[in-house]
């Protein structure tokens, strides 16, 4: 069944290539991971032990743990990596989506894979106790083939060509418990750093033998950094995939994957199954039984899992019941549920990005003028108002804390805009996958705010309508900005920067162009980038998020009774929930671009909507917070401190030039040809980047074919035969082989 309370997501599906006869070529030897250690994630005394030889022959009790070899296709020289599954049914297994789809090094997908039940070195291959089969299909998460930050999500099925037979002893698995006390866990799989010789070559085999370890670990998933099972049992690559096992009254049930090192210092941890943080195995396997889900070998795509929404009840006081009984690889039905909260309304990052994508243009009707190009005024407003609410200590006098609020809003407003102009390179690819995460890990719950915010965001947006009634002259493209560069001014040895954020704030703080006709407010500038990029606190934190949670009730009371503010129409109460959003996303983006070094900061290009030329990402956003200027600032400070906006100022003609709103003496549309955009991307203009094209199967799947987009990383990567930690920080990645594996 489905597992209660989780999210099923999307998941990343592709065809593997038949076996073939190992080439001559293929036979170079690789290196090892030498670039790891010997240690990399051995916690304490190395306690793991060599499984007793009939524990993986027939009917034994780990006769389910696979072996797996994955072959890459790096840059025309093909590598053989090793990692462990488990079979959750005779033809599909369980394994981390990083021995399928690797970051570490760069060699993305894996095209082959073979797959060896009672494997014990290559010379049990001759013998009856090894079965092989080969892989046919894969199905991982699409959040992993986005980012390698996506821990959770770093999981993936492969179904062989033929089932295993015979008594395989299948693992149960269930919902992991969301919190573990003194709780014997296990990891058993094929360790890299464990290695017996060869008796035909003398060669010392890596990974040839099935090792394992319990301990007893307390865990509570809600409160790890990674939202992940814990535990303090060593492992090493090789051992990505192995199934996370509690024992208990005799009985083995698998609660998690295993998928993380954390280097030798950190406890090491998997992904979980079902609840909040974990993945629905079933909605994902199901899959394999629909036809359509596949293409053609070699094409990637993302496939709607369908799962039906789920109806929780209230969290209980009773204990959580999690039986071992069920049918041989199967999930377990869970018999009492403690969820911590409901995700059936929740969504997606992806969902949440093009809804708030458009706020500010003119691309598509709108539901609210304060969608419109007003929302560049009210997006600001409404990130201050957060932000100031987030800081308050709500006490009984509600004194809200403005420091650096309505800047940082500002700063992220032009954020944001910057990453939606910018073109989609591999870069972008990058902070789009951090904002991601950011997103999923700390992004509060605003929704619940819409109905006391959104009296004030319409007296505020009215307020501006009033005042923009005459039609005003229009910019032209020619004069809009200055190449002349000054310096803002700013003492950068008082700043209190540091850390990863430094190479962002030095970028923001450099020489700057002035926006034609904003010279007298240059001066302004510099102490609002510098508010808004140090000082202030971010407002996407668990901090926010923690403070903003159940404040509608108390909200609305700080209003009063006698407040004037009138009720709003439906559409705008809507229009409201998407500017709390689109604050909240402009803040992700902010902080996901504060954690990127200043040789990435520079690969971003946002396209310039006047010229259509690429630009540097400073000078676009600080372009932007020019074009916004006071007008956009003090309306959030005003938002912020009073909750009833006052009227912006009078200068319409500024406040239409700077929004881009259009006047009556406006000359056409001028046609610009540019490179695609973010923004492109998300409202289906970029016909060369089908990232998002959607199509249905005829069993009412929705197919997104994503080939593109991973033919277009694989150009620009640059495969290294060491793991690099600055593309992924796991510890335990696959394991290289020295030598191919033999035919099947």
């Amino acid at each position: 069944m489905p597992s209660p309370s989780s999210k099923p997501g999307r998941a990343a599906v592709w065809k593997l290539v038949p076996p073939t006869t190992n080439h001559p070529a293929e036979s170079t030897i690789i290196p090892d991971d030498g670039s790891k250690g010997d240690s990399e994630s051995i916690i304490g005394e190395d306690q793991r032990a060599l499984v007793d030889f009939s524990d993986f022959l027939e009917g034994g009790k780990y006769r389910s743990i696979v072996k797996i070899q994955a072959r890459f296709e790096g840059k025309g020289k093909p590598v053989w990596m090793m990692g462990t599954g488990w079979l959750i049914r005779p033809d599909v297994l369980v394994t981390a989506g990083h021995v399928v789809y690797d970051w570490g090094r760069r060699y993305g997908a894996a095209s082959q894979i073979r797959c060896f039940i009672g494997y014990n070195g290559r010379a049990s291959l001759q013998t009856a106790q090894v079965q092989a089969r080969y892989g046919v299909k894969v199905i991982s998460t699409e959040e992993w083939l986005q980012d390698a930050g996506n821990r959770t999500r770093d999981l993936a099925f492969i179904q062989v060509d033929r089932a295993f037979t015979g008594n395989l002893r299948t693992f149960n698995y269930v919902n992991t418990p969301p919190s573990g006390h003194k709780t014997l866990l296990g990891v058993v799989g094929y360790p890299g750093d464990k290695s017996l010789k060869d008796p035909e070559t003398g060669d010392e085999e890596k990974g040839a033998q099935m090792y394992e370890e319990y301990a007893k670990n307390d865990y509570d998933i809600g409160e790890s950094a990674r939202r992940m099972v814990e535990y303090q049992i060593s492992t090493f690559g090789g051992q990505s995939g192995a199934p996370i096992l509690r024992r208990a009254n005799g009985q083995l049930v698998s609660i998690g994957t295993h998928c993380y090192g954390g280097g030798g210092t950190d406890s090491n941890s998997g992904n979980a199954i079902g609840g909040p943080y974990g993945n629905d195995y079933e909605a994902f396997v199901r899959l394999f039984s629909i036809p359509s889900t596949f293409g053609d070998i070699g094409s990637v795509r993302v496939v709607e899992t369908k799962a039906q929404t789920v109806t929780i009840q209230p969290a209980i006081s009773k204990p959580v019941s999690y039986p071992t009984n069920g049918v041989n690889g199967r999930s377990a039905q869970n018999k009492t549920i403690k969820p911590q909260y409901s995700e059936s309304d929740e969504e997606g990052f992806l969902d949440v990005f093009k809804t708030i994508a458009n706020v500010g243009s003119k691309i598509i009707p709108l539901a609210s003028p304060f969608l419109g190009p007003v929302g560049g005024i009210l997006g600001p407003a409404v990130g201050g108002l957060l932000g100031s609410l987030a800081e308050s200590e709500l006490s009984d006098n509600p004194d809200i804390k403005t420091e650096g609020t309505a800047e940082r809003a500002l700063l992220a407003e032009a954020a944001l805009q910057a990453i939606l102009a910018s073109e989609h390179t591999e870069g972008l690819t990058e902070v789009v996958g951090k904002m991601q995460r950011i997103w999923k890990v700390d992004a509060p719950k605003v929704d619940y705010l819409a109905p006391v915010v959104a009296p004030i965001v319409a007296e505020c947006g009215q307020s501006f309508i009033r005042k923009h009634q005459h039609p005003v002259q229009g910019r032209t493209v020619k004069n809009s900005i200055s190449q002349s560069r000054r310096s803002l001014g700013i003492d950068m040895s008082e700043s209190t920067f540091g850390g990863e954020e430094a190479a962002f704030v030095q970028g923001l703080m450099g020489p700057t162009r002035q926006v034609a006709g904003e010279e007298g407010m240059f001066d302004w500038l510099g102490p609002v980038l510098k508010q808004g990029a140090v000082l202030a606190k971010p407002l996407v934190s668990q901090a926010a998020s923690a403070a903003l949670s159940g404040l509608g009730g108390l909200i609305k009371k700080s209003l009063g009774a006698e407040s004037t503010i009138a009720d709003v129409s439906p559409e705008h109460e809507e229009a409201t929930k998407i500017l709390l959003k689109r604050a909240v996303m402009a803040d992700t983006a902010l902080q996901a671009l504060m954690t990127l070094p200043s040789h990435k900061l520079e690969q971003l290009k946002p396209i310039n909507p006047e010229t259509g030329e690429a630009e540097g990402i400073f000078d676009f956003i600080k372009d932007t917070v020019q074009k916004l200027g006071p007008i956009a600032l003090d309306t959030a400070k005003q938002a912020a401190k009073t909750y009833l906006p006052r009227l912006i100022d009078s200068a319409t003609q500024k406040v239409s030039s700077r929004l881009g709103l259009p006047t009556e003496s406006s000359g056409p549309t001028r046609s610009l040809s540019k490179k695609p955009s973010l923004m492109d991307t998300l409202n289906g203009k970029n016909n060369a980047i089908k990232v998002r094209h959607v199509s249905h199967s005829a069993d009412g799947l929705a197919i997104i074919d994503i080939t593109p987009m991973i033919r277009h990383r694989e150009e620009t990567w640059v495969p290294s035969e060491e793991w690099q930690k600055c593309w992924d920080d796991n510890d335990d990645g696959p394991v290289l082989m020295k030598q191919p594996p033999p035919d099947l």
